[in-house]
């Protein structure tokens, strides 16, 4: 009986060790890419897949089925100008989640929008 009085404890003990320590992190479903080129940087973060190529005049950012171009004072989705913002901004964020873009610079919103379909074809083709 007297041996009982310590491995209770010592089984309690073990028993919360490998349920506590056996709870692993879950990996994050976001995709987070960094860039920058001639002093203006740009943090993407997107539920898939996403990079940043900076370029020669502009930055380019590519999500899954989409590119988002930003020029000196503009900004293009699928090669179609979307929104416009001041030359001098230099911090740009850009979020695509839930088929939702947002786009930011210098902490002003340039652009939020739904985005569905593949560049350059209607989110909804039209039936005939």
């Amino acid at each position: 009986m007297r041996h009982l009085k310590f491995l209770f404890p010592l089984i309690a003990g073990v028993l919360l060790a490998a349920v506590g320590g056996c709870k692993q992190e879950q990996p994050s479903p976001y995709t987070e890419a960094l860039g920058s080129a001639h002093g203006r940087e740009v943090a993407v973060l997107a539920d898939g897949p996403v990079s940043v190529r900076p370029q020669e005049d502009y930055l380019s950012v590519i999500l899954p089925g989409h590119l988002v171009i930003i020029r000196k004072d503009r900004l293009l989705v699928d090669a179609e100008e979307r929104g416009t913002f001041p030359a001098t901004s230099t911090r740009f964020h850009v979020v695509f989640t839930n088929s939702t873009l947002l786009v930011m610079a210098n902490g002003a919103e340039v652009l939020k929008t739904e985005l569905a379909g593949k560049p350059g074809k209607p989110a909804v083709e039209k039936k005939q």
